[in-house]
């Protein structure tokens, strides 16, 4: 309890950070779908959250110290076909460190490799006339590396670096961000914080001349498994530097309010070992997409998690209100 109880204090020390940053007056970074779930379990439960006990490599994008939980030989890939026919794949996979250097007397923790890629569609092009030029396409993609272990039985740490290349309608772009997690564990297992620093890093090439900010992110967050019940619930806060919490119609946004958009929660209910039921929120996203006129779902995410001998199915759908709603599909497969 002493550790959660200094956790939570850092947490809200955040929290008083967050307004202040979310207002500064930046240029919106690039890169923006590395902001973007790549797996359905973190987006069934509102977000990124990097304090999830048995998470594995799959979830390193969501904090790289998952990658110290040990896994067998195996492959995982995610899908989101977004609105507007926007497509998102990623797919990744583990390597045992040691393994790679047996002939040499180095330890190498748990590696892990992946490919994060979207399609805009074709886009249509004009000149300066406003004549048609043809169709244009968008894409971009990201190849990320990342390690972690055990700091001890009950604290991991993990770090990435990602190599990003953007081409928008004729124009490209370079960058590489690097992000590092650390993830600690009670004992018994019940209780779990994680910390996060994701995206810090730089355009290696520009669009134009000026060099843009990255996507860069800060969480801190804890779950706890409850005692009598088969629920686990999560509570992250989240900092985005130089984003804007308010909506197009806002001028000024309360303390209270400014919080609020900083937050995360989520749970699991789990029925028995194959079956996860899961639910989450992101009241920054429910503003941005709702109507405001009625109660609706935006924001809300929930999804299903089905584990099998040698395969784990995740499904999720996030509820963007009247534009809709986005389906992810993650299938991890056992080699």
């Amino acid at each position: 309890m002493n550790a959660l109880a200094l956790f939570f204090l850092f947490l809200f020390g955040l929290m008083g950070i967050a307004p202040r940053s979310s207002q500064a007056q930046q240029a919106e970074s690039v890169y923006r779908f590395l902001l973007l779930d790549s797996h359905a379990r973190s987006a069934a439960l509102g977000g990124a959250h990097p304090a999830i006990p048995d998470a594995d490599y799959s979830l390193f994008h969501v904090n790289p110290a998952f990658l110290a939980n040990s896994a067998s030989r195996s492959f995982h890939t995610s899908y989101i076909n977004h609105l507007d026919d926007i497509q998102y794949l990623t797919a990744s996979t583990q390597l045992r460190g040691g393994a790679i250097l047996q002939s040499l007397p180095v330890h190498l923790p748990p590696l892990a490799l992946s490919v994060r890629a979207i399609h805009y569609g074709d886009l249509a092009g004009y000149d300066e006339t406003g004549a048609e030029t043809g169709s244009l396409s968008a894409g971009e993609i990201a190849f990320s590396a990342g390690m972690g272990d055990w700091l001890h039985k009950q604290i991991a740490w993990g770090v990435s670096a990602t190599y990003i290349h953007s081409g928008l309608a004729g124009y490209r772009s370079s960058g590489i961000v690097f992000s590092g997690g650390l993830h600690r564990i009670s004992t018994d297992g019940k209780t779990s914080l994680g910390l996060t620093v994701l995206n810090a890093g730089t355009q290696i090439t520009a669009y134009h001349q000026t060099h843009e900010p990255m996507p860069l992110q800060i969480h801190a967050g804890v779950s706890q498994r409850l005692e009598y019940l088969p629920l686990r619930y999560f509570i992250t806060a989240r900092l985005r530097p130089g984003d804007d919490l308010r909506t197009a119609t806002e001028e000024s946004l309360t303390i209270a309010d400014q919080i609020a958009r900083s937050m995360l929660v989520g749970g699991e209910i789990y029925f028995g070992e194959a079956v996860t039921l899961r639910l989450g929120y992101d009241y920054l996203q429910g503003q941005q997409t709702g109507t405001g006129k009625r109660i609706d779902t935006a924001g809300l995410h929930g999804g299903v998690g089905i584990h099998l001998k040698r395969l784990d199915l995740h499904l999720a759908r996030t509820s963007l209100s009247d534009m809709g709603g986005v389906l992810q599909l993650s299938v991890l497969y056992r080699l």
